[in-house]
């Protein structure tokens, strides 16, 4: 069984998918200074996309660079995986998560820009 959204209501079992996403390196030499919205606007284009059999998209979120990112779903399994733009990579993903009622799942995601 794949989860899927649940739909606000009584009666709606769930568990939530929850983690922090953390891009890196930033600069060609670290430390570096970005600002708060540069910083937010790189992570806008990283969306963390669930999907089911087939590929079947089943819910997507835009990622905070502070508090991460959390969905409440129904349980079984949903695979996780991250859309990004040129070089980005993740050793972390694709990633399959089983979901239970009642659970709470954190994965962290980490993203190498390919930036040295």
């Amino acid at each position: 069984m794949f989860c899927d959204i649940a739909n606000p209501g009584p009666g709606v079992d769930t568990g939530i998918l929850t983690g922090n996403v953390t891009r890196g390196p930033l600069c060609p030499a670290e430390p570096c200074t970005i600002s708060p919205e540069r910083l937010a606007s790189g992570y806008a284009t990283r969306i963390i996309v669930l999907s089911g059999p087939g590929g079947d998209v089943i819910a997507e979120a835009v990622p905070d660079p502070i508090t991460g990112y959390s969905f409440s779903l129904r349980p079984g399994t949903c695979v996780v995986e991250i859309r990004h733009q040129g070089i980005d990579r993740s050793p972390d993903l694709p990633e399959i998560v089983l979901l239970r009622e009642g659970e709470t799942v954190r994965l962290d995601i980490a993203i190498e820009t390919g930036i040295r």
